[in-house]
């Protein structure tokens, strides 16, 4: 995440709301002026009580509509954080599993994973957000400890069972690698944004009943601001792989930072000056 950028970002959305509820409220006070004064008392009781009970109505609606599109946002953006997390215990598992290997099987498969980590993190994520589509290197990386892993030969039931563990494992990244370009492909919620700006324009209509005050604008101001906050949230959830509130690898980077894939890289150097 970019807090500054972020923030800045928000503070646009907060505004736009504000403008919006302001903008409603001249707009309909021009067209439909109270008869008999200025004073928005001056409505017939019947306008008064028709405005107030379609406004709740209304509100009711939208708040409703505001509520259900967040959480499902939101439970979004928390799956693509859990199947990040997922991913990466996945990978330093079958990483030190390989470990347990005797022989070149288990090195080569070390040193596929380290590759896929590093991509993971300097290739594929920095494109993810604007291709929407995975990195063809990183995918080679996987392979390569995929099919090493299916072809190895067991030499003893210990092996056996690492080997196993190994592609159950293997198999589950794969999945969640899948799930990830699905979700990076699916776009923001682009339809919701028509009912949600005219349920915010709707929602602000029936204060024209009011007069102009301090009070007036303060209260439509708080109303747009916060209908905007919330707004600008659904949109970053709806969008985890891409500004604002942007997801970074973090599990893979912390990984990078305690040194993973060194000890490989070193034995295959090692290896291959042999």
């Amino acid at each position: 995440m970019n807090f500054p950028g972020d923030l800045a970002l928000m503070l646009l959305w907060i505004g736009g709301g504000i403008l919006l509820a302001f903008g409603t409220y001249r707009l309909l006070r021009t067209l439909l002026p109270p008869r008999g004064g200025s004073d928005g008392h001056s409505y017939p009781q019947a306008v008064r009580d028709m405005a107030t009970t379609t406004g709740l109505r209304i509100a009711a609606l939208f708040g409703i509509l505001l509520a259900l599109v967040y959480a499902q946002e939101l439970r979004r953006y928390q799956d693509v954080r859990d199947g990040l997390h997922q991913e990466a215990a996945a990978v330093s598992q079958i990483y030190f599993d390989a470990g347990r290997i005797e022989g070149g099987s288990g090195q080569v498969i070390r040193v596929a994973l380290a590759d896929y980590v590093r991509l993971l993190v300097q290739v594929e994520w920095p494109a993810l957000g604007k291709d929407h589509r995975l990195s063809p290197e990183t995918w080679q990386a996987f392979d390569i400890a995929q099919d090493e892993a299916l072809g190895l030969e067991p030499a003893n039931a210990r092996e056996a069972a690492i080997r196993q563990t190994m592609i159950v494992r293997l198999t589950k990244v794969a999945d969640l690698r899948s799930l990830r370009e699905h979700q990076a492909a699916e776009n923001a919620p682009f339809l919701f944004a028509v009912p949600a700006i005219v349920g915010l324009l709707l929602v602000t209509a029936p204060f024209f009943i009011y007069p102009r005050g301090r009070e007036i604008w303060v209260m439509l101001g708080a109303y747009g601001a916060f209908a905007g906050m919330i707004l600008f949230f659904i949109h970053g959830f709806a969008s985890p792989f891409g500004y604002p509130l942007k997801l970074g690898p973090a599990p893979f980077e912390r990984l990078l930072e305690s040194g993973f894939g060194k000890d490989a890289a070193v034995v295959g150097t090692k290896g291959s000056g042999a």
